[in-house]
């Protein structure tokens, strides 16, 4: 995927994992239970999972980005591939849970496409296991007329994200420029998103057969409110 093999040298200083991110992990999931991280990026967040104790399995759709985390580490069971054919990818698997961050969900094509995928995770859960997801909450995003997100800058670089919304259909073209700040250079993409809301997700899960469905603002656990703009989900199997 051109998005992300050309910012994936450069992935690492954009989103660094947090030790948040991990702590809500470790307060989810028992050690050395299985997980699978769907949308691995360059791998550091299922890397330090995996130091943590839990036996890890990393997806990727892009090579590009897989090629650099299996070069981080040999502990973690890589695969490259598409999330809507976990079910052919990770065939007669089980898992305790699964961790999909990152906003990724939101790269499917519409609803019928997560709802798809949620089923097939649904299957590869032990009776009892967790499916954790993170997304942007789209319906603050349309209902405040939101055209970006915060800039990214460190030392390193600098990501502006921008969004041109659409609403029939509904669709969000986002729209990055990468400065990398040693050579000056400067990246610019566009990709796709459908953003789904925070209550169709929860009405998706429910019709799926999740039970115990939480929703938070952030990775502290804080309660969601509509005003925030990450929003975080789990359900039970």
């Amino acid at each position: 995927m051109k998005f992300y093999s050309s910012i994936a040298q450069n992935y690492d200083y954009i989103f660094p994992v947090k030790q948040v991110q991990i702590d809500f992990i470790i307060s989810e999931f028992p050690p050395k239970t299985k997980l699978i991280e769907i949308g691995s990026g360059t791998g550091n967040l299922t890397i330090a999972l995996a130091k943590a104790g839990y036996v890890m399995s990393g997806l990727e759709y892009d090579e590009n980005m897989l090629d650099l985390a299996q070069r981080k580490s040999n502990d973690v069971y890589w695969k490259c591939g598409d999330m809507r054919e976990i079910d052919q990818i990770f065939y007669g698997d089980l898992f305790d849970g699964i961790i999909c961050f990152g906003n990724t969900l939101v790269h499917l094509s519409d609803a019928k496409d997560i709802e798809g995928f949620l089923r097939k995770a649904y299957d590869l859960l032990h009776d009892d296991g967790i499916i954790a997801i993170q997304i942007i909450n789209y319906s603050r995003i349309f209902g405040q007329k939101i055209d970006h997100l915060p800039t990214i800058e460190n030392d390193k670089i600098q990501f502006v994200r921008n969004y041109r919304v659409y609403r029939n259909p509904r669709n969000i073209e986002f729209q990055t420029i990468l400065t990398i700040k040693e050579t000056n250079e400067i990246i610019k993409n566009k990709i796709n998103l459908f953003p789904i809301f925070p209550e169709e997700l929860y009405e998706l899960m429910h019709k799926i057969g999740f039970s115990k469905i939480r929703e938070f603002s952030d990775f502290s656990k804080n309660e969601f409110s509509p005003y925030s703009i990450p929003f975080i989900i789990t359900g039970q199997k």
